[in-house]
């Protein structure tokens, strides 16, 4: 195989290598963002339900910064700390997501905490204060920053396209080398020769070959 195919193998790998990851990096933050707001608007439906609203809805999840998003509402409600607790919890497993992050409950008014705590994966080394003390009726704004990026598994889908896409071009150019060599090798062994010293000599082509070196003389026009 000459310099030509190696170096073409190689541009085609890393290429693929470099698209692949580019295109599994935004694929991920794409899901991860969307699998959050799922749900927290799951959080922000069941807050609802115990407030006994069934009419007024959650409004669009925003997304802060790139791992604190905000859940808001139409109508004020209120809100009792252990509910919200047990509802992110739950939803967030559910959903495979971290489970540590911090969480902020903003006053609509002046954007004052009224409430907060942080949870972990080991729920006995988070921060949970003033459990069981409800929030009176009010519009809240509940704000949760997840304490590591959020990342979720590249699509193996995608990967097996590009790495078939790859291989086919490198058959195809292997395919096409190999044809190419077997036909100039064919063309050579076919035709009639003479020996001249350590030289083959092809009448039809006026041509000399020893090994790799080739001697091509013009032909010439002879008046009988």
């Amino acid at each position: 195989m000459n310099n030509y195919i190696k170096y073409s193998c190689r541009f085609l790998v890393i290429f693929g290598l470099f698209s692949c990851m580019i295109s599994c990096s935004k694929e991920s933050n794409e899901d991860a963002s969307a699998m959050v707001k799922v749900a927290l608007r799951n959080v922000g439906h069941q807050l609802l339900s115990i407030n006994q609203d069934s009419i007024s809805v959650v409004k669009p999840i925003v997304k802060i910064e790139n791992s604190q998003y905000q859940l808001s509402f139409e109508e004020q409600l209120e809100i009792n700390p252990d509910s919200l607790i047990v509802f992110l919890k739950n939803s967030f497993q559910k959903a495979n997501l971290p489970q540590h992050y911090l969480v902020e409950v903003l006053q609509c008014k002046d954007n004052e905490v009224a409430y907060s705590f942080q949870m972990k994966q080991n729920i006995e080394k988070g921060i949970v204060p003033c459990r069981g003390r409800q929030l009176k009726k009010d519009c809240y704004l509940i704000n949760v920053r997840f304490a590591k990026r959020i990342e979720t598994n590249c699509s193996y889908s995608y990967i097996w396209l590009v790495s078939i896409f790859l291989f086919g071009i490198f058959g195809i150019i292997t395919f096409f080398y190999f044809k190419r060599k077997t036909k100039v090798s064919s063309e050579e062994n076919s035709e009639s020769f003479t020996f001249i010293g350590t030289y083959k000599f092809y009448p039809e082509q006026n041509k000399l070959i020893k090994e790799a070196v080739r001697s091509v003389f013009p032909k010439k026009n002879v008046n009988c």
